[in-house]
């Protein structure tokens, strides 16, 4: 397991590294801070690596966060285009675990484009691009520089069948942080940052 862990902090380390090139080339074109959170509408299920980094940073929140991530979280399963249940006053309470979905998002990703039949008169296209709607209203980002998520989802295929290889490649969200939640751990502090 600590070979998946190594090579899922490799993977975050390489993602920070794109968002930061994503940073320094279209500057305030990116308009993501601290308290932003338009973005964090989170997933159906995460990969496994992610699952046990995420659960494990829930469970050792402080009693009183666990009790009002319970509260958001009955919200959230009667409602789930809600945002996030591990969202406070606009700051992620597990900032520094948060998924690759989080850490992306609001950057510009790439997305295989969908198989169809070409009219003569158009250009195939390998992929499309997508970004948050705040961002990039001034210049459209450039795909070399997007996050190329098939190929994200691939790593995390790989380092979550490295670490279990017997267990399902995805755990649905909301029996993971009912699991967090209901696990005494110490206590530690969110944040709210931006990548």
């Amino acid at each position: 397991m600590s070979s998946s862990n190594d090579h899922y902090n490799s993977l975050l380390r390489k993602i920070k590294e794109l968002g930061q090139s994503q940073d320094e080339t279209y500057g305030e074109q990116i308009r993501c801070e601290a308290g932003c959170y338009h973005c964090c509408h989170p997933p159906d299920s995460l990969f496994q690596v992610e699952a046990e980094t995420l659960e494990a940073a829930i469970s050792a929140l402080s009693t009183e966060q666990k009790e009002r991530i319970a509260e958001r979280l009955v919200a959230y399963e009667q409602d789930n285009s809600l945002l996030c249940p591990l969202l406070e006053n606009g700051c992620c309470q597990v900032y520094e675990s948060r998924p690759s979905i989080c850490r992306t998002q609001g950057y510009a990703l790439s997305f295989p484009q969908e198989q169809h039949v070409l009219q003569p008169s158009e250009t195939p296209q390998t992929s499309t691009l997508s970004w948050c709607q705040l961002n990039f209203t001034e210049q459209q980002p450039n795909k070399e520089l997007a996050f190329d998520v098939e190929r994200l989802n691939t790593m995390l295929s790989l380092i979550t069948s490295l670490g279990w290889p017997e267990q399902p490649p995805r755990r649905d969200l909301v029996p993971l942080i009912r699991s967090g939640i209901s696990s005494k751990s110490l206590i530690s502090k969110g944040s709210c940052n931006h990548f």
